[in-house]
């Protein structure tokens, strides 16, 4: 689940924020190396907060 979630965010990365129709069918260049990605990077935080201490926020 988590790797699909990386690549996804790598890939989309460079089109975050556009509010317009994009027609790709292709990566130009295709990344070889995951990008940061906050996204990912807070459900992860969520997930060891909830292991730790239970569903109580």
């Amino acid at each position: 689940m988590f790797l699909g979630k990386n690549i996804g965010g790598t890939l989309g990365i460079p089109f975050e924020g556009q509010q317009k129709f994009l027609n790709l069918d292709f990566y130009n260049p295709v990344p070889t190396q995951p990008v940061p990605n906050d996204d990912l990077d807070l459900q992860l935080v969520w997930l060891v907060h909830m292991q730790e201490k239970g569903r109580k926020v």
